[in-house]
């Protein structure tokens, strides 16, 4: 099967070096659990443009380029590619393309058959739907966090990672997964 897997706050934990960037410079005390919102600003106040330039900012930090993988997930996304085609799907613009490829080729060495940017984050590019490329390479399951980029797709089995923003109750063809340690039972389940 080809399984499309995101990279932030679903492979890479971002919002917690994030919000600690955005806390630092602003002398605020945001906690993850406070983004019941998946959009930015929403939780923090300001406009999208804000949210995007405080996104490349912290781009171009150490704390981005060494952001470390979520709980589970190298041990488990090696155990899918044993079995699995896995493609990453990624919201990141294609200016920080050398630096996803540094941290997948870091922790998730051969595991990965190739990276999609789809400039959601993006000031320079225009964005495309996550939905586009799942499509296109016929993914048959996609682990994602945002259910902005997956509540439209009906027909392809969707594994939501729990987080503060997704915590909603899901459609049919979505499944909840609490941790990574529960995705290879999903995948199981709908295969």
């Amino acid at each position: 099967m080809k399984i499309a897997i995101d990279l932030d706050d679903v492979s890479f934990n971002i919002i917690e070096p994030l919000v600690q960037y955005h806390n630092k410079i602003h002398g605020t005390s945001y906690t993850v659990d406070m983004f019941t919102k998946y959009s930015l600003e929403e939780v923090w106040g300001g406009t999208r443009e804000d949210a995007l330039r405080e996104i490349h900012d912290f781009y171009k930090t150490p704390e981005f380029r060494d952001i470390k993988p979520v709980l589970d997930a190298p041990e488990i996304i090696k155990e899918l590619a044993k079995e699995h085609k896995l493609y990453a799907v990624t919201s990141r613009t294609q200016t920080v393309k050398h630096i996803t490829c540094y941290q997948i080729c870091k922790h998730l060495p051969g595991c990965i058959e190739r990276v999609y940017h789809t400039n959601n984050f993006s000031r320079e590019h225009v964005g495309i739907p996550k939905s586009d490329i799942f499509y296109e390479i016929g993914a048959d399951i996609v682990i994602e966090d945002c259910l902005d980029h997956v509540m439209h797709i009906p027909d392809i089995n969707i594994i939501i990672h729990d987080r503060p923003w997704n915590r909603v109750e899901l459609p049919k063809n979505m499944h909840r997964a609490k941790t990574w340690k529960d995705i290879p039972g999903i995948v199981k389940k709908v295969a």
